[in-house]
């Protein structure tokens, strides 16, 4: 009889043993995607609007009503004017969700002004003045409007007919 006991003991306690490894290996499977899925998503945010380039056709562009003007400070704290035109580029190839993205951000002008406004006034004449300095607006306000309309349709932000002075 004792040696039955001591048998039903033993088995037992593999049987906790071996349930306790396999939890022990879920959790560190589960573990292993979570760290995976969240390095991934910081990789995913930094990039995390990147689109393939758009043939012409497959954009719309959408023009502000009219350019953009705001005095910005000098490094020596003299005051200049910065000025330009602002041009929206949205994927439209995404049927009806392209359609109600264009449909905003048509109606939204004030918004990407905004946005722009606030971009570009964080900036000194200085910093405005270096030569990619309109290519790294663009991106920047981009980024923003992406954020803003939570939407990686909005394929890119031109500044044309710009000046600071």
């Amino acid at each position: 009889m004792e040696e039955s006991t001591g048998s039903n003991k033993n088995k037992l306690l593999m049987i906790v043993i071996i349930a306790l490894l396999v939890v022990l290996l879920a959790a560190m499977v589960f573990v292993t995607i979570m760290v995976l899925g969240i390095a991934g998503g910081q990789d995913q945010q930094e990039g995390q609007f990147v689109v393939p380039d758009l043939r012409l056709d497959q954009q719309e562009s959408i023009e502000l009503s009219g350019p953009i003007a705001t005095n910005i400070r000098g490094e020596t704290g003299g005051s200049h004017v910065f000025s330009a035109n602002f041009v929206v580029l949205v994927d439209n190839t995404q049927g009806n969700t392209s359609a109600a993205l264009i449909e905003l951000v048509s109606a939204s002008d004030s918004i990407v002004r905004g946005v722009a406004l606030h971009v570009v006034r964080g900036r000194t004449f200085e910093e405005l003045s270096h030569p990619d300095a309109m290519s790294i607006l663009e991106q920047e306000i981009l980024d923003q409007l992406r954020h803003e309309f939570g939407s990686s349709l909005i394929h890119r932000v031109m500044i044309t007919n710009w000046f600071v002075d």
